[in-house]
């Protein structure tokens, strides 16, 4: 029977370190403030935007959010950005993904502030990764998945890591943060031929696709690490991963639950960046 990795306990671990930096831009009068851009209204996003709001109440961070329309055009998107880029009332911007097939993620990166891009998708932080400079707001998600293994104590120095799902926000900046800790990645998508003889040579599977049952039993080995950063929703608006959870636990030593794993500790993160970017703000400000 697998350990359960529980992504509350690391979540009230990484808010108590950030209490201070709340409590000093409380002396301070700041009330750091996060906008939320939603394009449309997926279900999926929906769940996140709401996971964000309940965890930035606890902190005491202010969540504004501006939803558009689905076929909103690149420019109106454009110009919405730039314009949060100037208001200095606004500590962080976070751009709900995947978009739309209109609209271009690359330039919409392009046009955020990197200072105010509390999910790490701009070219800048995006770089960051390459050079190994944790000092700017790196990808959410692929760093909750780290402070996961981190509290556990998982090792990641040689170990053969299989990385399901090659997106912007999470595949793509978490295969280069694991090859950054010595880790061997192999990456994967959802049309990988074989997948299962990929994952049954993996020492920790991480899958990231959003695709229902995508890992059964029989595609993990005995004593794996599975980790699940998959989330679907569906009609009913029930959260499920991409791994079977529970057939899957009975074979690997650790595995995440969806929810109450990585989605947790994500939200946490996002909060950090926003915290440190309302107190740099002020200790410039102070100075």
């Amino acid at each position: 029977m697998a350990i359960i990795m529980d992504g509350e306990v690391v979540s009230t671990l990484l808010i108590k370190a950030m209490l201070a930096d709340r409590d000093c831009l409380r002396m301070r009068k700041i009330r750091p403030t996060v906008e939320i851009m939603r394009v449309g209204n997926k279900k999926d996003a929906l769940a996140y935007e709401a996971a964000v709001k309940k965890m930035f109440k606890k902190i005491e961070i202010r969540c504004l959010v501006s939803a558009y329309p689905d076929d909103v055009s690149q420019k109106k998107l454009v110009m919405e950005i730039k314009r949060k880029n100037k208001d200095n009332r606004i500590h962080g911007i976070l751009i709900l993904r995947p978009l739309p097939e209109q609209l271009d993620e690359c330039l919409i990166g392009k046009c955020l502030d990197p200072t105010k891009d509390s999910d790490g998708m701009t070219p800048y932080n995006l770089g960051n990764i390459i050079l190994e400079n944790n000092s700017s707001h790196l990808p959410c998600t692929p760093i909750a998945v780290l402070e996961m293994l981190s509290y556990y104590q998982i090792k990641l120095v040689g170990q053969r890591v299989l990385v399901i799902g090659q997106s912007a926000a999470v595949g793509k900046p978490l295969t280069v943060l694991l090859l950054n800790r010595g880790a061997t990645v192999t990456t994967a998508n959802i049309y990988t031929k074989d997948l299962k003889k990929s994952c049954l040579e993996a020492d920790v599977i991480i899958s990231a696709t959003g695709k229902k049952g995508l890992i059964k039993k029989e595609y993990v080995p005995k004593g794996c690490v599975v980790i699940d950063v998959g989330i679907s929703v569906d009609a009913q608006g029930n959260v499920s991963g991409d791994v079977c959870f529970d057939e899957v636990k009975e074979q690997c030593s650790y595995i995440t639950p969806v929810p109450g794993g990585i989605g947790l500790i994500t939200t946490t993160v996002l909060a950090r960046n926003v915290l440190s970017t309302a107190l740099n703000e002020s200790n410039e400000q102070v100075v």
